[in-house]
């Protein structure tokens, strides 16, 4: 009788297919890498090939003092302008400074989010929401001569243009992948001819991989001009139930002290800071 023979079965781990879909997946993984470094060294070359002149204009002031303008734009859609426009209005009015949202985007999602869901958004739309936030629907138009503001934020739509009508102390631009880095090619040459300073924030990148993001980090920090915050903004839950309920992902159930409130609210501080506006709670 001839004795049994034990053949060892292959695992998966060591299986051909898991290896090739492993190897596919390196392979990918590290052609977006590359892909975000070459973008990168992309727009270096452009900018260094240009002479940008700034155009800086006058600042806009407020009755009783310098007034800071922020503008959260991405020729990108869905990339999460609107939910850090809110989020920045809500922190800021809490430690008293004098804030107003300009909606320039013509859905008016922020101006229904302010007002909790219970507005009708139409040309001239104005509301308070407390003593020290008020907002304004004013598509593509940013209004002139305002008074009595220490902040105005700016919510803007997916579009190129408004690069030349609006003036910023401040541009932040999100950035969560490959088409929010190629959006920002197609304005960056504008926004590096444009006053303020440019803010790049990472938010909602953990989902595309983190060889991939690594890459995104990498070339984000070799935009010519523009500054990338290391601390990126997380996927939370927490962060997109603050849209269903019309409220900040502080005040949401189960909200606070999440990952996503710790880094919204520091992501609010830093750019407060930044621009010296403490305010007192």
């Amino acid at each position: 009788m001839r004795p049994t023979q034990i053949v060892p079965i292959p695992t998966v781990r060591n299986s051909p297919g898991a290896n090739r879909v492993r190897d596919e997946a390196r392979v990918r993984c590290g052609r977006a890498n590359v892909y975000f470094v070459k973008y990168a060294e992309k727009l270096k070359s452009i900018s260094a090939n240009k002479c940008h002149i700034r155009v800086v204009l006058p600042r806009a002031t407020s009755q009783d003092g310098l007034m800071h303008t922020i503008v959260f734009f991405n020729n990108k859609g869905g990339i999460g302008k609107t939910t850090l426009s809110v989020h920045l209005a809500l922190f800021a009015s809490a430690r008293r400074i004098r804030t107003m949202v300009v909606c320039l985007d013509r859905q008016g999602d922020v101006c229904r989010w302010l007002a909790k869901g219970d507005c009708r958004v139409h040309d001239g739309l104005f509301f308070k929401v407390n003593d020290y936030l008020q907002v304004l629907y004013s598509p593509m138009e940013l209004p002139k001569d305002l008074k009595n503001i220490d902040l105005v934020i700016v919510d803007c739509p997916p579009a190129v243009e408004v690069v030349d009508k609006v003036t910023a102390d401040l541009w932040v631009v999100p950035l969560d992948g490959r088409l929010a880095m190629e959006n920002l090619g197609n304005i960056h040459d504008s926004l590096c001819k444009a006053d303020g300073s440019i803010l790049l924030v990472l938010n909602r990148c953990d989902l595309i991989g983190k060889r991939a993001l690594e890459g995104l980090r990498a070339a984000a920090r070799q935009i010519p001009q523009a500054r990338l915050r290391d601390e990126p903004i997380p996927t939370s839950a927490a962060i997109a139930k603050s849209a269903e309920y019309f409220r900040p992902v502080w005040d949401v159930p189960y909200g606070r002290d999440t990952q996503g409130d710790k880094a919204i609210q520091k992501l609010c501080s830093d750019i407060l800071n930044d621009l010296g506006l403490d305010g007192k709670i």
